[in-house]
């Protein structure tokens, strides 16, 4: 396990510090998604600490470089990043639990949560934007001006509606019901639609105010940069496979690209659908182009398999979150660590090290 510096610790890329004091609790753990700052300089995560045998989540962020770690934040409740507001540009976080992305929710919910905001600076002071219902999970929209709400009946998560909200809660839409079994709602990057899944393998794509512009057979959507297609995983050329497809929302059409991977993202282009290669040893960043010409081309070696692949704003760097195994079984132990690099692959650097999942 390594030790970090006292004020360091983001979601994507920085050079370690081993015995330097300062937070020695710091423990294997999940980190979460990465989020680039509106104007590229940032890369601001929450990250796990051991407290009294519990992981405790705080906010901390990392310069462009992945140079400079902070940790933002030192309370005694949980606390998860949702992306950033530009005007002024702060961190949109919450605060009094933090649901993992990957599990159902707990049993044991806080009794109340609140929204927040920060700047990336050491000892900005914090602004409270709202309150959050216990039971709710949330998604800010790419612009930090929405928020989806998804009002939980159940902890499977089965039965539940969609609330689109205004961050102020000035304005509020309710989307179609019951379409939120799998996975959280997934906004446009132009923050004017939603996709999201339901529990019988179907998505639905919404508009903000809840008009809905498709339902589709498939799951795990992901939208491109320019907010016209989403890739997901569909039916494949065959019974019982599935393929890494395309929507596009204008047209209401689908096209089949390749047998499904892992983990879908897009280029800052629009133009191909970026994946895992196989494997945990062999793992690379593959590419298939969009228009079905060519074939997969293998872009560079991850050592890892990539989640949460994000392109900062200006399309020259790009930060995940890097799934390595440690042993194998039932069970699989894996560390999970941020990783800041150039759009190429180079200049690859460890922000983090030793999260487990």
């Amino acid at each position: 396990m390594t030790t970090r510096c006292s004020l360091v610790t983001t979601t994507l890329i920085a050079v370690l510090a081993a015995g330097c004091g300062g937070d020695k609790a710091h423990v294997a753990g999940e980190d979460g998604c990465p989020y680039w700052s509106p104007d590229g300089r940032y890369v601001a995560f929450e990250r796990a600490y051991n407290r009294a045998g519990d992981l405790q989540w705080d906010v901390h962020v990392v310069d462009a470089a992945g140079r400079s770690l902070r940790r933002l934040t030192r309370t005694s409740e949980n606390e998860e990043v949702l992306g950033w507001r530009s005007s002024p540009q702060q961190i949109i976080f919450d605060r009094g639990g933090r649901y993992p992305r990957y599990s159902p929710l707990p049993d044991d919910l806080p009794e109340s949560r609140q929204l927040l905001a920060l700047a990336p600076t050491e000892q900005a002071e914090e602004m409270k934007i709202g309150d959050l219902s216990s039971a709710n999970r949330r998604v800010l929209s790419p612009d930090g001006s929405w928020l989806a709400v998804v009002t939980v009946e159940q902890a499977s998560v089965i039965h539940s509606d969609v609330i689109v909200t205004s961050l102020g809660g000035v304005k509020r839409w309710t989307l179609p019901r019951n379409y939120t079994g799998v996975g959280l709602p997934r906004w446009s990057p132009d923050s004017t639609k939603l996709a999201y899944a339901d529990s019988n393998e179907v998505f639905r794509v919404v508009r903000r105010d809840g008009r809905t512009l498709g339902r589709i057979a498939g799951n795990r959507p992901v939208w491109s940069p320019d907010s016209r297609m989403i890739a997901y995983q569909g039916p494949g050329a065959h019974n019982n496979e599935w393929a890494i497809r395309v929507y596009d929302v204008g047209r209401r059409t689908s096209r089949r690209l390749r047998p499904v991977v892992d983990e879908l993202a897009w280029s800052p282009d629009s133009r191909t659908v970026l994946y895992n290669g196989a494997g945990y040893k062999r793992s690379a960043l593959w590419a298939v182009r969009v228009d079905g010409g060519g074939s997969s081309r293998r872009l560079f070696s991850t050592g890892g398999l990539v989640y949460c692949l994000r392109f900062s704003p200006s399309g020259n760097r790009l930060a995940f979150l890097r799934v390595t195994l440690i042993s194998s079984g039932i069970v699989p132990n894996t560390n999970e660590d941020l990783v800041l690099a150039n759009a190429d692959g180079s200049d690859m650097r460890l922000v983090t090290s030793g999260g487990s999942r």
